[in-house]
């Protein structure tokens, strides 16, 4: 398709129409529930962002990386190490690690359940009434983050006998195709069952050794949700999900140096991808790898979630139950090349039980408080094998050599619990003051069965290393709390201090006790002054927040001696970070049927502490202070434009959306990470007619590419390093944004 042409139709279109109108409208309220009761975002003092059902279909938005930069300093990008994965950050505070005993740093909960590990994060946006993201810690979270929050609600059934099907089709063999039915079964009890399906060709990734298409995934999706509303004595909703996956984990870009050590110790002719780096990656091309070995992936899920709420005593209690079931597994060609040098195989499983209990209550006119209790009960197995990479190894001279076709394996499981219990307390000084004092103490317990890499050769196994066992408590106690000050009756200023932590853990890939001790805690603490205000007749709407967040106690990996002579790469809490900036929501209705938004979020992260050990002078320590920490842009903006207008039978309704990201990094320990500068534009133009909707819609329209997620493999990632006081990376890969994505969706409402 020309683009252009693409392009200069929409402009057309809005051309035809007088903009000059009579009364513009106001800019829509959204809605919040951060306090457990429905608030309109103008009035609590937090900084969050809510976008409505409405908001999310005006365009071609179906997942939940089609929110980044929408909301100011949020990040959202795929995760090649686990199937669905996101690594997600809220002002520069995330995290990316696959395991599934690392807690992620901005919380997503579903329905009011938390979803524990990064693993399908990367959230279909399929029949969401609202996405609420919450920038920064507070004690109405049930579950761990030093981040923030996104939450997504489903939509109630109707209790009407209504359906919504959408269908679309896009280049690069892409399909999707969504229904969600409504009925009412008796009365006051009503039910709803969606289905959601996708084929991802992954077609614009080619695979030229083994001559298949790269990033496919068949997804499937299966919802049933069922409200009763008995006599104004309570409303039960009780949800069920089962989710399954055939997916290809995305295609690795091979982008090692020269001095990378599988380059280095071996000819071009066995290992021809070598290159210098993201500006020369294998094969000279974005789009074509030569990775050889398999590389599917999968899961399969069952969710339940069960919602009752009620009046007792002048309380408003909710209570929810969730439980999760999940498996997946993978295959990762490590090397990204057509050698076999190393690939791995896993498998995991992940049950995790919640169950949360709130009461809220308004005493009197100035007085109201909520309270409750939050327990979670999480488990993990993993079986994994690593394949070849002792022989090339060995080969090379860096680790005793051994046949081909050997086998590392490793098991990992862990068992841990969570108690917390919260209160928060209102009170209204006046007119215009109200001030509020939240508290919340949290207990996790681990415990973590390790049994280290053991090798293979032929049908028998080496000896078994040592079991690494261990128990691991965290308690914390958080605070937050905050006043604001009513300017009018359209604007408010607030203050807010707040709290948040990570609990420690273990590394799943420990390679012997020392390597396999726990970790601490993460702890944060956030600070802002905001400002929310509406302007010209609530036709213009203008949030500003500043803020400053510090991280203690980071976790990172690094290298350092468990032995004598012996490295090895641990988990530590070897870093603290500072972070600071300033944010602002703009929304506008200048004109009938034409809206407006604009985010924008200036980041200053700078690491204040990041010793590692000094592996060429055993004692001492590497200040890495002077790198960048992940996924902080230092300016992330957003503008988007709607507009709509009458037009033959029916309504034309056109959108344009831009996205900027600079001075952002994936890695900080590979200057290879870094992206200078990335933007992107979203176009749409629909047409709708009584109970269709006709689409054509285009992301990435100038096909801007960027390079994400970028890897270094050291030896100490895989064995331990002997008698070697230089750690040389192994191999360098990543893999790189979705491209361009055009095509047609259609929607069918009819009215029964």
């Amino acid at each position: 398709m020309n683009f252009r042409v693409f392009t200069a139709l929409a402009i057309t279109c809005i051309g035809m129409q007088v903009l000059a109108q009579d009364e513009p409208a106001t800019v829509p309220d959204s809605q919040t529930r951060i306090r457990f009761e429905d608030e309109s975002i103008q009035w609590v003092p937090y900084s969050v962002s809510v976008l409505t059902k409405s908001e999310l279909e005006s365009t071609y938005r179906r997942d939940l990386e089609h929110i980044e930069s929408v909301v100011p300093g949020l990040i959202v990008d795929r995760m090649n190490r686990t199937p669905r994965g996101a690594a997600i950050a809220i002002r520069g505070v995330g995290s990316s690690q696959p395991s599934k005993a690392f807690d992620p740093a901005v919380a997503v909960n579903i329905d009011g359940v938390y979803v524990g590990t990064h693993t399908n994060r990367l959230q279909v946006l399929f029949d969401f009434d609202s996405i609420e993201v919450v920038r920064s810690p507070h004690t109405f979270e049930a579950n761990p983050n030093v981040g923030g929050s996104i939450n997504l609600e489903r939509s109630r059934p109707t209790g009407e006998l209504d359906i919504d099907v959408r269908a679309s089709v896009g280049i690069d063999k892409r399909r999707e195709m969504d229904a969600v039915l409504n009925f009412p079964i008796v009365d006051s009890l009503n039910a709803k069952i969606g289905v959601f399906w996708k084929d991802r060709g992954g077609d614009y990734v080619k695979n030229v050794y083994a001559d298949r298409d790269e990033n496919t995934e068949d997804y499937y999706l299966f919802s049933t949700m069922l409200s009763w509303d008995f006599r104004d004595l309570f409303k039960l909703t009780y949800t069920f999900d089962t989710e399954e996956s055939e997916e290809t984990s995305p295609a690795l870009l091979n982008i090692s140096a020269p001095t990378d050590l599988l380059c280095s110790t071996t000819a071009n002719d066995t290992f021809p991808n070598c290159r210098r780096g993201v500006g020369n990656p294998e094969l000279d091309s974005l789009n074509r790898t030569a990775q050889n070995y398999s590389n599917d992936a999968g899961f399969d899920a069952d969710h339940h979630t069960l919602k009752v709420e009620f009046d007792a005593m002048g309380h408003a209690f909710t209570s929810i139950t969730g439980y999760r079931d999940t498996n997946d597994f993978m295959d990762l060609d490590m090397d990204a090349s057509n050698a076999d040098f190393y690939h791995l195989s896993q498998d995991q499983s992940y049950d995790q039980f919640s169950q949360e209990i709130t009461a809220y209550r308004e005493l009197n006119d100035k007085l109201s408080y909520s309270a409750g209790f939050y327990y979670m009960d999480t488990s993990y197995d993993i079986f994994q094998q690593e394949f070849h990479i002792l022989k090339q190894l060995g080969d090379a001279g860096y680790s005793e050599g051994h046949a081909a076709g050997e086998i590392q394996e490793l098991r990992s499981e862990q068992k841990s619990k969570l108690y917390s219990g919260f209160a928060h307390v209102e009170y209204v000084l006046n007119d215009q003051w109200i001030a509020d004092l939240g508290v919340r103490g949290t207990e996790v317990e681990r415990d973590f069965k390790h049994s280290p890499s053991r090798i293979r050769l032929g049908d028998s196994l080496s000896p078994l290393r040592t079991l690494i066992k261990g128990s691991k408590n965290s308690k914390e106690l958080l605070f937050s709390g905050g006043i604001s000050y009513k300017v009018d009756e359209a604007a408010m200023i607030y203050a807010r201090v707040s709290e948040g932590f990570l609990p420690g853990g273990f590394d799943e890939n420990a390679m012997s006790a020392f390597s396999g001790q726990a970790y601490g805690s993460e702890t944060s603490l956030t600070a802002e002054l905001g400002l929310k205000s509406d302007w010209w007749d609530d036709r213009l709407r203008v949030n500003l927040v500043f803020y400053e967040t510090k991280i203690d106690d980071k976790v990172e990996r690094s290298d350092a001696y468990a032995s004598e002579g012996v490295i090895e790469s641990t988990l530590d809490n070897i870093a603290d970070v500072d972070i600071n900036g300033w944010e602002l929501e703009l929304k506008s209705t200048p004109l009938e049927n034409l809206f407006v938004e604009l985010s924008y979020a200036h980041t200053n992260s700078n690491y204040t502490k990041y010793l590692t050990e000094d592996l060429a002078n055993p004692g001492g320590s590497v200040d890495l202070s002077y790198l960048s920490p992940e996924r902080a842009p230092g300016n992330n903006l957003y503008v988007g434009a709607h507009y709509s207008f009458p037009f033959a039978l029916g309504q034309i309704k056109t959108y344009a959306g831009y996205r900027l990201l600079k001075d952002y990094q994936t890695y900080p320990l590979l200057p290879e990470g870094e992206v200078n500068n990335w933007a992107s534009v979203d176009l749409s133009i629909s047409y709708h007619w009584e109970e269709w909707v006709f689409r054509l819609f285009s992301n990435n329209v100038k096909n801007k590419e960027f390079i994400q997620n970028i890897q270094g493999i050291s030896q100490t990632a895989i064995l331990p390093v002997e008698g070697s006081r230089n750690v040389p990376i192994l191999n360098t890969f990543t893999e790189y944004n979705q491209p361009r994505y055009t095509g047609l969706e259609i929607i069918y409402r009819p009215d029964f």
